[in-house]
């Protein structure tokens, strides 16, 4: 099933983003200027600028909030729209893999999310047979159909591939990566080496020491969003 994003959603225009997650629009529904909350650390760079059409769940009367609202989903000039919130990749991960979406992980379940192994939390501990750790990137950087992860240097990314490849030594354990591309406008998807070649390096071997990596993008639209299909990996 897909998962339904928040209604209603106000148009609003990005002026600035004076940090990671904030972002200064004006509202074109209330005709007013407002602080909304973005739910992703990431750089963005093809998507946070000036101008950008957002479309954000308002909270105009909490004061408890510093914030006035949460975007939701950037529109594209080629009309595509982007999840702005990453923390729905795992929700979107969590419905294919009960859905049996996942070619490479059918057969398995999801037996605990957020399992502590190492120094991380990795995002779902499958069973099928075997324990599979499977960690899921959300991706939303794709510059002429091509995909790249990440837009920013991720210690914290690069930490988890460890992780990943010491969970493998063990006897009978398996582990993936599942790139998310949160839009459906990805015809390729490779590491962005040139932003952060540690990760890009760490990614390499891990997959060379059998950690699966498999890439799907999203079907997005006002409303909903869900797994699409399977993304070619050029690297």
């Amino acid at each position: 099933m897909s998962i339904k994003l928040p209604e209603p959603l106000y148009l609003a225009e990005l002026i600035s983003r004076p940090n990671r997650f904030v972002l200064e629009c004006f509202c074109e529904v209330t005709e007013k200027k407002r602080r909304i909350y973005l739910a992703d650390p990431g750089r963005m760079p093809n998507i946070m600028v000036e101008g950008r059409k957002i479309l954000y769940q308002p909270d105009f009367s909490n004061a408890s909030r510093k914030t006035e609202g949460s975007a939701v989903l950037a529109k594209m000039g080629n009309k595509v729209l982007v999840s702005l919130n990453s923390h729905l990749a795992n929700k979107v991960a969590a419905s294919a893999l009960e859905r049996g979406l996942i070619k490479e992980l059918k057969g398995f379940e999801i037996k605990k999310s957020e399992y502590s192994w190492g120094n991380s939390r990795l995002d779902f501990l499958l069973q099928g047979g075997k324990k599979y750790l499977l960690e899921v990137k959300s991706v939303t950087l794709v510059e002429k159909g091509q995909a790249c992860f990440p837009d920013a240097v991720t210690r914290r990314g690069k930490r988890h591939l460890e992780e990943l490849m010491e969970w493998q030594k063990k006897k009978d354990n398996l582990a993936g990566v599942l790139f998310l591309i949160t839009r459906n406008d990805a015809e390729k998807f490779r590491p962005c080496e040139n932003i952060d070649p540690e990760f890009s390096k760490t990614l390499a071997e891990a997959r060379e020491q059998g950690v699966e990596i498999m890439v799907y993008d999203c079907k997005v639209d006002k409303k909903t969003i869900e797994l699409n299909r399977a993304i070619t990996q050029n690297w």
